[in-house]
Order: C-alpha cells, then sequence, then structure tokens
C-alpha cells in the first residue's frame, strides 16, 4: 500500500512557477540589438566599450558588475581574449585594484604599452605606476 498523496492542482501550478522563475533566471543575457544570448566575454567588452576616455574600471569591479560570473582573473582572460574588430574594445581601461597595470607581466604586450595609452588619455601614474582611482575610476552608473 503507498502512502504517497496526490498533489493538489495548487500544489502542482505554484512548483511549475517556481520552476519556470528558476529558469527564467538562468538564461544567458541578451544583447539589446541581436536579441540573441551572448557570451559573458562579450558582456566584458559591452561594459568596457561603455568606459570614457580618461577612465579606468578594475577587474574586479566588472567582476561584481556580472554578478561574479567571472572572477576578477576571469575578465583578466576575457581582456586578453579582446578580439582586435572594428569595436575597438578599449583593453586597456581595464587595471589592478591597486591602480596599477598588469600586463607588463605578460609577452603580447610591448613594455608600458598599456601606461602609455592611458596617458594619451590624460590618466597620470605616479612614481610607483599607479594612478589614483578616487579620480579616475569610472563607475557605471557616473554621468562624467
Amino acid at each position: 500500500m503507498s502512502l504517497k498523496r496526490k498533489k493538489t492542482t495548487s500544489e502542482t501550478s505554484a512548483n511549475l512557477t517556481i520552476r519556470e522563475e528558476n529558469k527564467k533566471s538562468q538564461k544567458p543575457q541578451k544583447s539589446q540589438k541581436s536579441q540573441k544570448p551572448i557570451s559573458v566575454f562579450e558582456q566584458v567588452y559591452e561594459l568596457v566599450l561603455a568606459i570614457p576616455s580618461g577612465k579606468v574600471m578594475t577587474y574586479r569591479q566588472i567582476s561584481l558588475l556580472l554578478d561574479e560570473r567571472l572572477s576578477a582573473a576571469g575578465v583578466g582572460w576575457a581582456m586578453r581574449a579582446t578580439p582586435n574588430d572594428e569595436r575597438k574594445i578599449p583593453w586597456h581601461r581595464i587595471i589592478n585594484s591597486r591602480g596599477g597595470i598588469s600586463t607588463n607581466k605578460t609577452l603580447n604586450f610591448a613594455p608600458n604599452l598599456q601606461q602609455r595609452l592611458l596617458e594619451a588619455e590624460n590618466v597620470v601614474f605616479n612614481e610607483q605606476g599607479l594612478i589614483d582611482l578616487n579620480i579616475y575610476q569610472w563607475k557605471k552608473d557616473n554621468t562624467n
């Protein structure tokens, strides 16, 4: 003899609603232009494209804006894989949380290239090779 009780219609509807909400929350973000799901790397690039000249964001800051779907290191990997296309993604505007550049540790970049590109946008580095994040860090909701 089975002791399993039959679910009521309201319980079944509630379970379906919960499952539908869970599915909705797990869907990948869609680009406003194409309405196709976009990769998390593409979401990083969209954020980077929004950074104005003369401003920077940190790897960690982007990670937090993406609800940590990528770690700060993962954002670094995304930046390292930046496509060289017509969008001209300003990869040089992403720096570490100390206000320094991290690209001097890679072989893919000319020495001090990132610093030179930022200085060309009037970003000032101190003697230790750091910038003042209080001045140059861009917050996505800022209007400056």
